[in-house]
Parts: structure tokens; C-alpha cells; sequence
């Protein structure tokens, strides 16, 4: 039976094992804590040992860890402990084993953290930034900079988040966005990031109408979007770690990005984020611009994109929500005015009511939902507590007809000529499975997606 030694800074241990088996595998039979973080799959080098003795006696490297050995340059005494089997006894000594390593690897060292040890997926890396911003800083008070910037990151935050997009970090008047995490298909992940750049463009021209009032300025808005492997995990010392993605991809999205300042376009993605989604997106030109990017060995076909070929449900409706929320209290105001005078005996259900906090209730129902409108789940339970604290207050199933019909009302003027049939059919479907649910009538499996518009889940 082959026999491991490991040879440590303060003492040495033998363990036996079977023929066949991996120096990790032995390891972890006999409690040793030998690091590990890539689940034995030969993607990271947390379990390298150096062979003392025996090198007979380990196979061959397997590809996985030739392609390490390769990158790293790795001299033949260097092997990794996942992917060396044995044929008979070695010395070795692990290379990872003292405290730094140990944290570096496992926070407090007894359990990992979830996630700190990194995996890899499948995702795509948003860049975007605002063009001549460092000008305007340098030429306004401190404080107009971060409060204009703070609304900056406020709305394309929103557009990033309302997608499932996670935003990495803020780099100046930059940032890094992810989408979407857990999510495997890559139809879902790039089509939330696309909706979500678009969305981020729509809220850029808020923001500069906002801009040129206060500052007399405009501001050009440039993403960059690229889909590809990462690997995925938290990083930083110890006390302040931050989940993020590293990886060629990531080195892309940022080069696409500069590319579209190069370009003066707002928004241009590479061709693997593009695919996916076929021809739901509209693409300027309608021909890839081939092209290689600074720091890159190869080319790359990249695409501006303008918006999308057939009317998104969500894309709609979370759209037309964000041009609502400059006048967020006016909408609320409008409601209720239509309300009453659909009905007014319902103003006796609002006798003690502080209308100001109803209004932001309101919105905050509505608000929640249209957050969640591809990931309904999680809005069921909201809306159903929310029901049934209706019928404490008096209301009875016809009452949402009329709220809908006013709700819609509202919408029309409050958005006057983007309130187009798609918008009126995209929120009635919304209202619709807002009412249902809240009297326990619907399933947590979604509205019933208007006819003309395309679903969110709907098959490519």
C-alpha cells in the first residue's frame, strides 16, 4: 500500500493509502487540512505540493493540471494534490499551510466562507461611465460633484438592479455590473443585461434634463458588454471582503467599454452577448464591427446597440415606471383623483387616512412589483399579506376593477404620448395579476403575458 510523508516546518507524518488515489484524497482520509477550493477539478492551485521524493511514483499530469503547470511555469517538483495519483510512496510538502495562506484561503480557517473560495460561472460583465466627468469635478464645489454623482449611481443602479444585475464596484463615475448570478441560461443573463443597458440609457437622459437645469450640463452615457466565463468570489482582506468577478471576460467588458468612448456610441457589446439573444435586439448597421481591443491577442466582433426588436414585457413596463418617478407624487395624486370620481363611495374607506403616506405606499407597492416582474416568486407573498389586509379595510373584489381602470388613468396622464397601446396592454396585464393575487386567485406562476408582447420567459 503506497505511503505518503509529508514533510512540514515542524514535524513529519505518514499516511497509506490505495494505489490509484490522489494526494488530496489521501489527505482528507486522514483529517488532513489540506486547502482546497476548485472541488478537485484542477482550476486552482490551493492544494500544490512540492515533491520531495518519489517522483516515479505519481502518473502523469492529467491536462487539467498541465494547463496549470503550464501558466504557472511549474517545474516538475510542483504538482497539483487534486490531480497527482499515486503508484507507490512520496514525499511531499504542502505548499499552502501557514496562517496568511490559511486566511487567505478560509476566513478564521475552521469553515470556509461561502463563496470566498471562488467558482466559475457564466456571465455577463457590464462597464459604463459618464464621458468628461473629471472635467465637471474638477470645476464644481465638492459637494454638487457627489451629489450629482450620487444621483448618477442612483438611477443606472436602479436599472442594473430592477434586471438582477449585481453591481460589482464604483470606479469614479464608473461601474461594474454583473448578471446575472445563479442564473445559468445565457439567454436570461445576457438579455437582463442588455434591458438593463438600455434602461440605464433611458435614465441617463433623466438625468440630464436634471443636469442641465442645475449645472447647465450634459453628460454621455457609455456601456460596455461582454458575456464569457469568470471566476466568481470574494476578495479582499479578511475583515472587508467583496464578492466579484475576475477573469478575461471581465479585461473585455472594460476594453468594449473604451472602445465606445473611442466609437462615441453609447452602448456596444461583443457578438457572444448578442447571440444568445438572436433577433430580439436591435443592432445599428445590423453588421459587427470587427475589431481588437487594446491588451487583446485577438479580435472581437462588437455591436451598438439601440434597443429591441419586439416590445419586451418587462422592458416596458419597468421602463415606463422609471420615467414615472420624477413625478412619482403626482402620479399617486392623479389615482386617487381618478378613483373618486369613478367611485365616490370608496372615499369612505380613506376617512383617516394621511393621503401622503398613502401615496408612498402606493408607489411602493407597485414598485415592488415591477422590481420583480421576471423573478414573480418573491412578489407573491408581499401582495397577498398586502390582499388580505384589503379586506380588513372594506374592500370587496370589484373594487380593484375600478383602482385598475383608474391606475391607467394615471398612467395616460402622467406619460401622455408614451403612453402607447403596448404600455396601456403591458400594465393592464400587470394590474390584472396584481389583483388576482392579492384575492388569492392567481399562481405564483406569473400573469398571463399580453398577447402582442413578449413574455419574459417566453423560448428563443
Amino acid at each position: 500500500m503506497p505511503r505518503i510523508t509529508y514533510h512540514e516546518s515542524d514535524r513529519e507524518f505518514i499516511c497509506e493509502h490505495d494505489a490509484g488515489g490522489t494526494i488530496l484524497e489521501v489527505s482528507l482520509a486522514h483529517g488532513i487540512a489540506h486547502y482546497h477550493a476548485c472541488d478537485a477539478k484542477g482550476r486552482c492551485t490551493t492544494c500544490r505540493v512540492l515533491l520531495v521524493a518519489g517522483h516515479e511514483n505519481l502518473r502523469h499530469r492529467t491536462p487539467a493540471e498541465g494547463r496549470v503547470a503550464r501558466q504557472r511555469r511549474w517545474p516538475d517538483e510542483i504538482r497539483l494534490a487534486c490531480q497527482a495519483r499515486l503508484t507507490g510512496d512520496v514525499v511531499v510538502r504542502r505548499l499552502v499551510v501557514d496562517d496568511v495562506d490559511a486566511e487567505l484561503i478560509y476566513p478564521g480557517c475552521a469553515s470556509p466562507e461561502p463563496g470566498c473560495d471562488g467558482h466559475e460561472a457564466s456571465l455577463a460583465v457590464m462597464f459604463c461611465d459618464i464621458g468628461d466627468f473629471t472635467t465637471f469635478a474638477a470645476g464644481h464645489l465638492p459637494h454638487d460633484v457627489v451629489h450629482l454623482v450620487n444621483r448618477y449611481y442612483q438611477a443606472i443602479g436602479e436599472a442594473i438592479l430592477w434586471n438582477h444585475g449585481y453591481i460589482d464596484k464604483y470606479m469614479g463615475d464608473g461601474i461594474m455590473a454583473l448578471f446575472s448570478l445563479g442564473e445559468r441560461d445565457a439567454r436570461r443573463c445576457c438579455r437582463a443585461a442588455i434591458r438593463a443597458g438600455l434602461q440605464a440609457m433611458a435614465r441617463m437622459a433623466e438625468l440630464n434634463h436634471y443636469a442641465e437645469r442645475q449645472f447647465g450640463r450634459r453628460f454621455d452615457l457609455r456601456i460596455g458588454l461582454h458575456y464569457g466565463p469568470v471566476v466568481v468570489g470574494r476578495v479582499g482582506h479578511a475583515s472587508k471582503r467583496q464578492l466579484t468577478a475576475i477573469g478575461d471576460t471581465v479585461n473585455v467588458a472594460s476594453r468594449i467599454e473604451a472602445q465606445a468612448k473611442e466609437l462615441r456610441v453609447s452602448f456596444l457589446a461583443s457578438q457572444e452577448v448578442v447571440s444568445p439573444v438572436g433577433q430580439e435586439v436591435l443592432v445599428h448597421g445590423g453588421t459587427p464591427l470587427r475589431t481588437r481591443l487594446r491588451g487583446q491577442a485577438r479580435s472581437h466582433r462588437l455591436l451598438e446597440i439601440v434597443g429591441l426588436s419586439t416590445p419586451d414585457f418587462v422592458f416596458v413596463v419597468q421602463s415606463t415606471f422609471a420615467q414615472l418617478m420624477p413625478q412619482a407624487d403626482h402620479f399617486a395624486a392623479v389615482f386617487y383623483e381618478h378613483l373618486f370620481r369613478l367611485d365616490p363611495s370608496l372615499r369612505a374607506l380613506f376617512t383617516r387616512t394621511d393621503f401622503v403616506r398613502q401615496r408612498r405606499m402606493l408607489l411602493n407597492m407597485i414598485g415592488v412589483t415591477v422590481r420583480g416582474l421576471d423573478r414573480l416568486d418573491g412578489v407573491v407573498p408581499t401582495l397577498r399579506d398586502l390582499g388580505r389586509r384589503h379586506v380588513g379595510y372594506g374592500v370587496r373584489p370589484e373594487h380593484y376593477e375600478t383602482a385598475s381602470r383608474a391606475l391607467l388613468s394615471a398612467l395616460e396622464n402622467c406619460l401622455g404620448g408614451d403612453f402607447t397601446p403596448e404600455v396601456r396592454e403591458a400594465w393592464a396585464a400587470v394590474f390584472t395579476w396584481m389583483r388576482d393575487v392579492m384575492l388569492g386567485d392567481a399562481v405564483a406562476a406569473g400573469p398571463i403575458w399580453p398577447a402582442g408582447l413578449a413574455s419574459p420567459t417566453s423560448p428563443g
